[in-house]
């Protein structure tokens, strides 16, 4: 893929140096997210900047996730009056349906009520030739909608904590 007409500064904090204020860390998984509201990229783009920080745009695969995400047991991570926010579901391989870019289990389900669509996988909307990538909307409940790829907003990355391995987990 040729990205073009735009720069991302990498100067966003990587896991473990002394820019970790640019993350945010859910003490239940140790997993950090990044939360991009100032930022206008395309889905694509976004994806770029953050695999350029070794994360991926965020894939939501338990409740857990998306109430931490809302801030119902800590501080709001997303401000109800934001703008949209790029997410790694999408649609851009027409014959394998929704799924996350990095590849997670797409099992949690959360897209927007009111969205028109026919139902390609039960709960998921079928995917429109113009909106094949999908945004985190903090104005309607923190749920997803399914938008064009090519718009502009901001995004949220994932870094999972690769520092724990099996034997480092408390019992």
């Amino acid at each position: 893929m040729l990205l073009t007409n735009y720069s991302i500064k990498s100067s966003f904090s990587h896991i473990g140096s002394d820019n970790d204020k640019f993350w945010s860390m859910d003490p239940l998984t140790g997993t950090f997210y990044q939360i991009n509201f100032q930022s206008a990229l395309t889905w694509h783009q976004a994806r770029h900047s953050c695999k350029q920080q070794n994360a991926e745009l965020l894939s939501v695969t338990e409740i857990h996730e998306q109430t931490y995400l809302r801030g119902e047991q800590t501080s709001n991570l997303i401000d109800s009056n934001r703008s949209p926010l790029w997410i790694g579901l999408n649609s851009l391989n027409l014959h394998s349906g929704w799924q996350w870019s990095g590849g997670n289990p797409f099992r949690y389900f959360n897209w927007a009520p009111g969205i028109i669509y026919f139902l390609f996988y039960e709960g998921s909307p079928s995917p429109e030739s113009d909106k094949l990538c999908a945004v985190l909307n903090p104005r309607r409940d923190a749920k997803w909608e399914n938008w064009p790829c090519e718009q502009k907003v901001g995004y949220i990355c994932k870094k999972e904590n690769s520092t724990l391995g099996p034997s480092s987990l408390p019992l």
